[in-house]
């Protein structure tokens, strides 16, 4: 029997009816089974279904089969990440009929299944497959591999077989604009689901149930970047998603362009932004849809351009880390390079040469765990490249490539070669973008955006008007209005709604503005009038998204509470500060909106508010016709940071912009329409009608923006555009998902072509004469023009004809060309004269004019130089050319006028242009005896002058008859000479008398033809005789010989004559050699006449009774010191003297030494003699040792010291010529017995020496001793010992009186103990008797001589330590054990011991 057959006969015998069968498709093969095999089971009538409900309490074996349909079963391939690559057999348990996709499928069989599949008629099937049941030991093994054994289980082969999924996803989003309404996308596999959303703005989660793809909306209130995160419920399974989304602010440009532009010069553009925050532009300007110009990147010359892009790339070797690479590229103008294509890739890995690559702009720097590239894209699958070698952490993963393209991941701080990207784009500083009022709003409300209407008169209302002042909603920065966002209340009507901004201001005499703040005068909340002048300053600049905080002094991000109670004693609310009061709000502007009738709502106004303008503490005011407390769903908070005071007024008419606009008396008076701008008086309307809400948190905010402004730069805006015509230009941002444009048109006109015609420049100066400054000027142009000279009221319009004064110069008024501006010119020209009519101080000195053209289109100016010449007159020529000059010799001419300025000068001989010279001065060598003509002409800027001259050469007539005149035989020194010279010389020439006197005396004189005709010689008529006198003064005695010479250009002749000069002495000084004369040594004796040494005598005595001595410079040796007198006489045969002087010879310094009278007492005087062996005059130092230095004419001296101790004494002995030294040591001692010896015991009966030890000379002291042993006091003079005999032992009293030998007065005492012992002479020690027992009291008796209070130190042969007893010599012991023991005794005292030992036997 098989294994089946058995399983037949036990169910025939079995009862199954107690079970609770699951009568689903899982059991449908059993009753197949059973009903095939006929199998008949007990009670099967009992076998009752539990579940499904509709089967409940029904028989199984009724249940049809065609409840279940198909058996479906199929093989799953096994994609776990453990399995092997086998397949999974699935058998579905259940089927829904019906045309399914797999996606609808999915969702049925989520709630409790694990698989899912479509049967043959695409009916839904699922499985729950509990555990996996990989295929292995089943009985149907081969299912997935066999269709026929798949077919013999009976199964019929599902498809589209599936794992059961519950997956969310959210759909990425472009940037969003902070003024939509942003709707997000998710998709689910499951419908339906049940979705949670968490925006990232803290706002409060929305809950939404879908099918398919749900959304959910919601509106930001600040711009940023948000993490968006879903959560999704289906049954009781949970799924997540997460994503972000950037909210941005659409910036606003502005463009700030030329009316006119002139070709090819430059162009100045100016964007204006608002609210912009990163953001880039490109520009371009065109012209009938041509582009003449772009903006372009900066390209430095080792770049990499990309055409794609039209980016430049650099890569820079230097190495740094990637955030310090970054900071470089920035600091450059650029930044890291983004790299995104192959192409781009393929141009940048040929320039990389780094073995480890260059950083790209790519990183989780700013977002820890995803990479992104530096504008904030994510990056790419596959842009990461290689993983890194090791992990590293979040936040400091960077990406290089290298040589090969390939990327790879490092930590960001390791150091690598960068790549720098230049963009066309112009970056646009950040403009700021601030908020006032609530960042989030606490609710969900439906969106409604706003449409504003125009200002117009408003209708009478039909019901009270609110008006809601924010006072604490000031606004910090000036700004332009961006959007305003409030949530309103259900509305049961239309409500009329003015959003306005007011201004403080106050009005009370002496007081000023204070706005809110901390740190001033005083704290509140809201702006206030003080008495102290308020002084505001800038707020400092904020990082982007942050804005300053005035009650903190710092930035914080815009959702971020700017709260006064930050600052210590500030008032709350709306309360006031002690001195202050309120001040008045002026309305400034305004927009107008309807509102209608509907739910609670977010409301959005941003159309009209975008073109108004705020200053620093303006606040806004909301004011509606809806009734009061009625429009804002404002809700009291005592502990919100967004808690502000809130005024309510409650009026019957609206306050508008022209509702209080009425003429004053005083100027209606002069008919004036001048109309008084609005304004609330707070201190009224808190009397009146006012209503403070305290502590209030209002939905409402308001976005404003700051703005920058950016110049355009560029090649093409540098150089201008090139040809006249309407231009374009185009201003976008590079931003594609919310771009923002301006533009303007600009008309270039050709150059004026300011040109002047008369006078010509030379060299880029304009000469003028001072009585004529005209100018002639032209332009072309078909506008009426005006000429004016910059810096004066000059002024004349341009004509079209030549001017009057100018027309008979036809050349000049030809059209011109062009400017030289390249710029093809076809416009008229026009003329004009303009008259400079330069002041004073302009005409001295060239001056620098700047004449200006310009018309109601265009304009033009020229700088030009201006010189002003006055006109010549009066050539004049030096010499006059019709003199007589020799041949082959220089003829120097100087050419002036006598009136004029700058004039030149031009020289020409005989009308050869060859022969022609341009120079003030002309040199010229006429080489033959003739007559020559010469032409001399003088020129400036505006005049001309010319001379004829006819110029007569002759040949030279040398010099003869040299004489001198007045030559003395004798000439007294000092003495006033005159001497006469004559000689004749050429008439023509110049002749030179120069006289050499032989002392170094020089004289020179000079004479330059013409010469008067006085001089001429009869005898040669081309000769004059030219005679000079000579005077001077021969200083020195001496024979000199003088030399006189003449001479010119040609000759020369001299002759010499001897002059002797004598003196009359009148002093004589005598010097030495050395200065200081010594014993035994050589000196030089020198005189010194005066005037003069010259001829002189000299005899010498020297006082020492030596033989005199001849000559000016003598030697001589004194052999003895002293003072002697040294005399010289002098005779130079003309005059004599003798003079003396006295002379002290000095004796060199021997054999220094010293002595003193030490060792001497304290407050005793201490001596110090020295003594020479030779030596004289001197003067003797003692330096003491203790700082004192005593100088004296002797040689000895007496100290006292102040303080015992040994002193080194320092002696120097010195006198002008020499100096010595020596040292010796000093004792300054205190008078004291220092101590006695023997200092311990002595032994009696026996003679004592005892020695003192005494400060000082212990042979001049005395000594008087008492021993106190009842003996007489003995007494020794400079003796310090003495002998003693004690007859008895004892302790004895020893005194020391000793006095001092050198003050009587000075005694000292010194006390000692001496003591006092017999020596040992004998020792005995008994015993009572020779044997004792075990454990006996021994007693031992030991005795000494003599008897004296001894000490006893007893050893009993135990090997213990020793026993001491003092003054007596019994002592018991008992001994423990039997033996021999050595027993000793050690007595002793002070000065004796001795011992003796006994044997024992036990």
């Amino acid at each position: 029997m098989n294994v089946l057959s058995c399983f037949t006969v036990l169910l025939s015998s079995s009862d199954l009816s107690s079970n609770h069968f699951e009568c689903d498709c899982k059991l449908s093969r059993l009753v197949n089974w059973l009903q095939d095999k006929g199998v008949r089971i007990q009670r099967p009538e009992a076998m009752l279904c539990d579940h499904p409900p509709e089967f409940r309490h029904q028989p199984l074996l009724n249940v049809s089969l065609l409840n279940c349909g198909l058996n479906y079963a199929a093989c799953l391939k096994d994609t776990t990440s453990g399995g092997v690559g086998g397949s999974e057999l699935v058998i579905f348990s259940s089927s829904k009929p019906g045309n399914f996709t797999p996606e609808e499928c999915n969702s049925v069989c989520s709630v409790s299944h694990r698989y899912g599949g479509l049967g043959v008629m695409n009916e839904c099937l699922c499985s729950t497959n509990s555990e996996p049941n990989h295929i292995s030991k089943s009985q149907c093994t081969a299912a997935c591999t066999d269709p026929d054994v798949m077919k013999n289980c009976g199964w019929t082969l599902a498809h589209h077989v599936f794992v059961v999924d519950f997956s969310v996803s959210l759909k990425a989003l472009p940037v969003q604009s902070i003024h939509d309404h942003i709707t997000f996308f998710a998709a689910s596999s499951v419908t339906p689901v049940t979705l949670s959303w968490d925006f990232g703005d803290l706002s409060t989660r929305v809950n939404t149930t879908g099918t398919g793809v749900t959304t959910a909306s919601h509106k930001y209130g600040l711009p940023g970047r948000y993490a968006v995160s879903l959560m999704a419920w289906a049954g009781h399974k949970e799924a997540s998603a997460h994503g972000e989304v950037t909210v941005a602010l659409p910036p606003k440009l502005e463009l700030r362009c030329p009316p006119l532009a002139v070709a090819n010069k430059s162009l100045e553009f100016t964007l204006v932004s608002w609210g912009t925050v990163d953001v880039d532009v490109d520009w371009k300007i065109t012209k009938d849809n041509v582009e003449f110009a772009k903006a372009s990147p900066y390209c430095p010359k080792d770049r990499v351009y990309d055409p794609q892009s039209s980016r430049c790339f650099q890569i820079v070797p230097g190495e740094l880390s990637w955030t310090d690479a970054r900071q470089q590229c920035s600091d450059r103008g650029g930044d890291l390079a983004i790299v995104r294509s192959d192409t781009l890739c393929n141009l940048l890995r040929q320039k990389v040469t780094q073995e480890r690559g260059v950083w790209l702009g790519l990183s989780d720097v700013d977002s820890p765990g995803k990479l992104r590239w530096v504008n904030g894209s994510g990056a790419h699958e596959g842009e990461e490249g290689l993983p890194p070698r090791s992990p590293i952490s979040r936040g400091n993963l960077c990406v290089s490539l290298d040589q090969r393209g390939q990327t790879s991941s490092h930590p960001c701080n390791a150091k690598r070669a960068y790549v720098c990207q230049y963009s066309p784009q112009v970056h646009v500083p950040d403009a700021g973008i601030h908020i006032v009022g609530l960042a989030v709003f606490p609710s969900n409300n439906h969106f409604y955006r706003a449409p504003s209407a125009p200002i117009a008169t408003p209708q009478p209302p039909s019901s009270g008007i609110e008006l809601l002042l924010f006072p604490a909603l000031s606004f910090v920065r000036p700004g332009r209005l961006s959007s305003l966002e409030f949530a309103t209340q259900d509305l049961s009507t239309q409500v009329n709604v003015r959003f306005q901004t007011y201004r403080p201001h106050c009005h009370y005499p002496g007081l000023h503005l204070l706005l809110p703040s901390c740190g001033g005068p005083a704290c509140s909340p809201v702006a206030v009038c003080v008495p102290n002048d308020t002084k505001s300053h800038d707020p400092p600049s904020c990082p982007k998204l942050e804005q300053w905080c005035p009650f903190q002094h710092r930035c914080l991000p815009l959702s971020s509470p700017c709260q006064p109670s930050s600052c210590p004693n500030c008032t709350q609310g709306h309360h006031l500060p002690p001195g202050a009061l309120r001040p008045r709000y002026t309305l400034q502007n305004e927009v107008v909106f309807t509102l209608p009738a509907g739910p609670a709502g977010h409301v959005l106004v941003q159309e009209q508010l975008e073109d108004l303008l705020v200053s620093p503490g303006d606040v806004i005011a909301l004011q509606h016709d809806a009734g009061p407390a009625s429009l804002l769903r404002c809700q009291s908070s005592t502990q919100s940071p967004w808690r502000q005071p809130v005024l309510a007024l409650n009026q019957s008419e609206w306050f508008w912009i022209n509702s209080t606009r009425q003429p004053t008396d005083h100027l209606a008076d002069h008919g004036a329409d001048y109309l008084l701008e609005p304004e609330l008086d707070m201190k009224a309307l808190e009397d009146g009608e006012g209503n403070w809400l305290e502590e209030v948190v209002c939905p409402i905010r308001v976005l404003y923006v700051g703005h920058s402004e950016t110049q355009l730069k560029g090649a093409n805006l540098t150089a201008g555009l090139p040809q006249p015509g309407l231009y374009s230009l185009l201003v976008t941002t590079a931003e594609p998902s919310y771009p923002a444009s301006a533009s303007c048109l600009l008309r270039v006109v050709p150059p004026l072509g300011l040109t002047i015609l008369h006078p010509s420049p030379r060299n880029g100066t304009l000469y003028l004469q001072p009585n004529d400054t005209r100018l002639l000027l032209r332009v072309q142009s078909r506008y009426e023009t005006k000429a004016s000279c910059r810096g004066s009221n000059c002024s004349v319009t341009f004509q079209p004809d030549c001017p009057r004064e100018f027309s008979s110069i036809p050349v000049l008024c030809r059209p011109g060309p062009s400017s030289g501006s390249g710029v093809e010119v076809t416009e008229p020209s026009l003329y004009a004269v303009l008259d400079l009519r330069l002041g004073t101080e302009e005409q001295k000195s060239p001056v620098q004019v700047e004449l200006e053209a310009h018309n109601n289109v265009t304009e033009a100016s020229l700088t030009v130089v201006i010189q002003l010449e006055e006109p010549l007159r009066g050539l004049v020529v030096q010499p006059h050319p019709a003199h007589r000059v020799l041949m082959e010799s220089v003829v120097s001419y100087t050419a002036s006028v006598l009136q004029g300025s700058s004039p030149t000068f031009k020289w020409t001989v005989d009308d050869k242009p060859y022969f022609t010279y341009y120079n003030t001065v002309l040199n010229v060598i006429y080489q033959h005896a003739a007559v020559y003509k010469l032409t001399v002409t003088a020129m400036n800027h505006v005049s001309t002058l010319t001379e004829h001259f006819n110029v007569t050469v002759d040949r030279l007539q040398p010099m003869a008859n040299l004489t001198v005149k007045g030559v003395p035989d004798v000439v007294p020194q000092g003495s006033t000479q005159t001497l006469t010279t004559s000689v004749l010389v050429d008439m023509s020439v110049a002749a030179t008398f120069r006289w050499s006197f032989g002392d170094g005396g020089y004289k020179e004189f000079e004479y330059r033809p013409p010469y008067s005709p006085s001089l001429l010689w009869p005898e040669s008529p081309n000769q004059v005789l030219l005679s000079s006198n000579v005077t001077y003064i021969y200083s020195q005695p001496g024979i000199y010989t003088a030399v006189v010479s003449v001479s010119n250009r040609y000759e020369n002749i001299s002759q010499s004559i001897n002059m002797s000069v004598y003196s009359i002495l009148t002093r004589v000084d005598i010097q030495t050699e050395p200065r200081l004369l010594l014993t035994r040594k050589s000196a030089d004796f020198e005189a010194h006449p005066l005037p003069s040494p010259y001829g002189i005598h000299y005899d010498w005595h020297f006082g020492d009774s030596s033989a005199p001595m001849q000559g000016r410079r003598v030697a001589h040796t004194y052999a003895q010191s002293g003072l002697f007198n040294v005399c010289v006489s002098v005779n130079n045969t003309i005059s004599s003297t003798e003079v003396c002087a006295q002379m002290f010879v000095y004796e060199e310094i021997e054999d220094l030494t010293a002595e003193s009278s030490s060792p001497t007492e304290l407050h005793s005087p201490t001596t110090v003699w020295a003594h020479l062996a030779s030596g004289n005059n001197i003067t003797w130092t003692f330096s003491m040792g203790d700082g004192t230095v005593l100088t004296s004419s002797e040689s000895h001296v007496s100290h006292n010291y102040i303080k015992d101790g040994n002193y080194t004494v320092n002696v120097t002995a010195a006198n002008a010529v020499s100096s010595g030294w020596t040292i010796l040591p000093v004792q300054v001692f205190v008078f004291q017995v220092v101590r006695l010896e023997p200092s311990g015991c002595v032994q009696e009966r026996t003679l004592v020496n005892f020695q003192a030890w005494v400060s000082g000379n212990a042979s001049a002291h005395l000594y008087e001793w008492s021993f106190g042993d009842g003996s007489p006091n003995e007494t020794r003079h400079g003796i310090s010992s003495i002998s003693h005999t004690y007859l008895t032992s004892g302790n004895y009293h020893l005194s020391l009186l000793l006095s001092s030998g050198v003050n009587k007065a000075t005694k000292a005492n010194f006390f000692n103990w001496v003591c006092v012992q017999p020596a040992l002479t004998n020792i005995s020690l008994t015993l009572e008797k020779s044997h004792y027992a075990v454990g006996e009291d021994i007693q031992f008796q030991a005795r000494a001589e003599p008897e004296f209070n001894y000490s006893y130190q007893w050893d009993f042969g135990r090997g213990e330590d020793l026993v001491l007893i003092r003054g007596s010599g019994n002592i018991f012991t008992t001994y423990k054990n039997p033996g021999h023991y050595m027993v000793t005794v050690i007595v002793f005292n002070n000065i004796s011991t001795t011992n003796t030992s006994v044997v024992l036997r036990f």
